[in-house]
């Protein structure tokens, strides 16, 4: 399995015992990509505009295969391990 170099990293503070500031790291990343591939492209007109928007989002992220997950979709990678 190959690694990312932020994922060193992260693993490399964990070990040093700064597990705040990794997952902070992890944290501010994925609301970094939220908003690029979400918010940033979107508009809303009312909370149940936004709702199903997510929804349709959601859907298709969690069964677009990736990389990091070896080609697996997050949904079929989750389920490996249920």
């Amino acid at each position: 399995m190959r690694y990312c170099r932020s994922t060193i990293h992260i693993g490399q503070m964990h070990k040093k015992g700064m597990k705040d500031k990794a997952s902070s790291v992890i944290v501010e990343r994925s609301h970094r990509e939220d908003q690029k591939r979400f918010y940033g492209h979107h508009s809303f007109y009312s909370l149940d505009d936004f709702s199903k928007q997510l929804a349709v989002h959601n859907r298709r992220s969690n069964n677009f295969p990736m990389r990091p997950l070896g080609w697996l979709s997050p949904l079929e990678f989750s389920v490996q391990y249920v």
